[in-house]
């Protein structure tokens, strides 16, 4: 068998009943039936296998069903139930393959070109086990598959299957089809029975030409599907969007082995559909229930947009190592915040990240260590008070469009033809506190733990103040200094002027860059 080029079909054996005791897992019973109408006493609609051997069949009347079998549970047909269980079966069959078709509710079409890499029976004789076993153990939904290189021939298959049936020659498997499994006519059907035959290599000895003017147009379809030469054109079932995935605990959790097996199965659903819809997820919205009726939710942002089940668990894993809970978890509520892909073209000197999912994995371990408000890059606020700033983002755009700003020389000294008009400041971070003594209300002498001098010359003050509409105003007076002595450098004091501690209180803000120092006749 060819190498990505496979379809399945999954069929769903006695739908209406599956999907009844799953409304009513209490009923344990092997000799159950499934009822039309809002009525016991109306007509069977699909009975166990249990019941089949007690000889109750699909179209009795249930007075007649309960005589051959008096153990019989009779079961309404519901709607509701059918509905619920369809949509337990799309979320299933969309981990499977994006490309699926909904053809009946109890039947699934599958296009696995491209998603499975597996060649030989073997292998896909086991894949289809561990696929029919995961929808037993977590949906309680009991199913066959088929598996062939086209859709028809992987329905086919799938109606022989026991539970999983893999057809590679395709040759020998159609010539033992019967017409009844080939979707054929009651009176195709029958007239070919009058002819003597019941299998699809029978009507293939015959002569095709005269056996399509005798049996019409309508037949050559079987050649057709004989000759594998149907196209396979699927109507892809489509997803709608929000992309969130909600799902409650048989049991209150406590430990994060089982809330990442958890989470990595929602995320395999919603990166299945994102792949359809063609998005990538920009953030992630996290929500625990939690059993004392409390909530905690956690917002995420992705670095750089992906739709990889890996990077977006990694993300999520690396935030619940350290997270502690005061109850249990009874319940998760996964959200994707989708956006379409975008590619961006760089600068000739820009370096992208080689991993931004990475790096934003490093942060968020940074994060967990140190604090939410302790990891980013500082960025200067809007405002003339000194040494301002906030911590941004590293991976958000006002960070990119801040850090690529081109800057004025010097550091932020801009000059006019040549003659520079400012001088590049060494900020101290802390600002030294200082002991200044004035004369005549300038500063006369400077003393710190780092700097002290007399000032043989200064500038000032230059009285700053700002967020005076606010609760939180300041106001200061700033001077340039030129120290002599040993600590012989050109300075900026601060006097607060605002707060109960700091008001009154000097400070040294930093220290003029020597190597720029005008000469004392420029001074002058």
């Amino acid at each position: 068998m060819h190498a990505n080029q496979h379809y399945a079909a999954l069929i769903v054996p006695r739908f209406r009943l599956q999907a009844a005791l799953l409304e009513a897992p209490a009923e344990k019973s092997q000799f159950v039936a499934v009822v039309e109408g809002g009525s016991t006493r109306g007509v069977l609609l699909e009975v166990s296998a249990g019941a089949e051997a007690q000889g109750v069949r699909a179209g009795m009347v249930a007075t007649q069903a309960m005589a051959r079998c008096a153990q019989l549970v009779l079961l309404l047909a519901s709607e509701v139930a059918e509905a619920r269980l369809g949509r337990r079966l799309l979320q299933f069959v969309e981990t499977l393959s994006p490309r699926v078709e909904k053809q009946a509710n109890n039947l699934w079409m599958l296009d696995l070109r491209g998603v499975r890499a597996g060649v030989g029976m073997e292998y896909w004789t086991e894949w289809g086990e561990e696929t029919l076993r995961r929808l037993r153990v977590n949906e309680g939904i009991e199913a066959k598959l088929g598996i062939a290189l086209k859709p028809g021939l992987a329905l086919c298959a799938a109606r022989r299957a026991q539970p999983v049936r893999v057809e590679e020659v395709a040759e020998a498997f159609v010539e033992e089809l019967r017409f009844e499994e080939l979707g054929v006519s009651g009176f195709l059907c029958r007239q070919l029975h009058d002819w003597g035959l019941s299998t699809l290599g029978d009507l293939l000895r015959l002569p095709r030409q005269a056996a399509l003017e005798r049996l019409g147009p309508e037949a050559s379809v079987l050649w057709e599907i004989a000759r594998d030469s149907r196209e396979s054109v699927l109507r892809l079932e489509t997803f709608s969007e929000p992309l969130e995935l909600a799902v409650d605990f048989e049991h209150p959790v406590e430990t994060v082995a089982p809330i990442l097996f958890t989470l990595n199965r929602m995320l395999e659903q919603l990166c299945s559909r994102m792949r359809l819809l063609h998005r990538v997820a920009a953030g992630l919205l996290l929500r625990f229930n939690l059993d004392n009726g409390g909530a905690y939710e956690r917002r995420f942002t992705v670095p750089a947009p992906s739709r990889e089940e890996a990077v977006l668990l990694r993300i999520l894993e690396t935030h619940l190592e350290t997270l502690q809970f005061e109850a249990s978890l009874t319940g998760a509520i996964l959200k994707i915040e989708a956006t379409t892909p975008s590619s961006q073209q760089l600068a000739l000197f820009e370096n992208p990240l080689r991993d931004p999912n990475r790096f934003g994995e490093t942060l968020a371990r940074l994060r967990a260590l140190v604090g939410e408000d302790r990891v980013g890059v500082p960025v200067a606020s809007n405002t003339y008070r000194s040494d301002v700033f906030v911590l941004a983002d590293p991976t958000s755009e006002f960070v990119a469009r801040e850090t690529n700003r081109v800057e004025e020389p010097c550091g932020g000294v801009s000059s006019l033809n040549g003659v520079l008009l400012g001088l590049p400041l060494r900020r101290f971070r802390p600002a030294l506190a200082a002991q200044v003594q004035l004369k005549a209300h300038q500063p006369a002498y400077v003393a710190s733990g780092v700097v002290s001098g007399p000032v043989v010359e200064s500038r000032g003050p230059f009285r700053l103040s700002g967020d005076w509409w606010d609760s939180h105003p300041w106001h200061s007076e700033q001077w340039d200094v030129l120290l002599g002595g040993s600590a012989r450098g050109l300075y900026r004091l601060c006097l607060n002027l605002t707060g109960v501690a700091t008001a009154g209180v000097w400070f040294v803000e930093g220290c003029y860059d020597a190597a720029v120092w005008p000469s004392k006749r420029e001074r002058r």
